[in-house]
């Protein structure tokens, strides 16, 4: 596939702000019911950088719920007589269970856009290389421009 000048510099427009956009939702649109709770033999969820480490964590998440149901089931409790109300849930460190499942899920999801603003990131860099001097020149007034308002 062929471009010419106008394509390469509204790609690289595009990318920009699909980039900054992305940048943004990182920072302020992933939040964490457990927060900086730490969880038992683990790690902050919000920290946790390793995909495969996500895993042993939802993985372990899921076990401690099983293993308390099939434990009430052995000892010929019923599960549901566990719970008293609505708030009386299985608790982990101190947060709802099903709390930390949704922060393994908001950081795998955080994450993933993380990749995806990295990827961009590298795009723009190819892009802006393949601008022409005055696409640049141009680039750096509208920066300049936005600065100014």
């Amino acid at each position: 596939m062929e471009l010419n000048r106008e394509q390469v510099l509204q790609n690289y427009k595009n990318v920009d702000e699909e980039a900054q956009a992305l940048a943004k939702s990182i920072k302020k649109d992933f939040k964490y019911k457990t927060g900086d709770r730490y969880l038992t033999g683990f790690a902050i969820v919000s920290q946790v950088d390793d995909r495969k480490e996500l895993v042993e964590i939802y993985s372990y998440l899921k076990k401690q719920l099983k293993d308390d149901t099939e434990a009430a089931t052995e000892l010929g409790i019923d599960p549901e007589d566990l719970v008293d109300d609505e708030e009386d849930v299985p608790t982990i460190c101190g947060y709802p269970a099903e709390d930390w499942l949704e922060d393994v899920k908001t950081r795998k999801a955080q994450l993933d856009a993380i990749e995806r603003l990295n990827k961009l990131e590298k795009a723009k860099e190819i892009l802006k290389r393949n601008l022409s001097d005055d696409d640049l020149f141009a680039l750096e007034m509208g920066e300049v421009a936005d600065l100014m308002k």
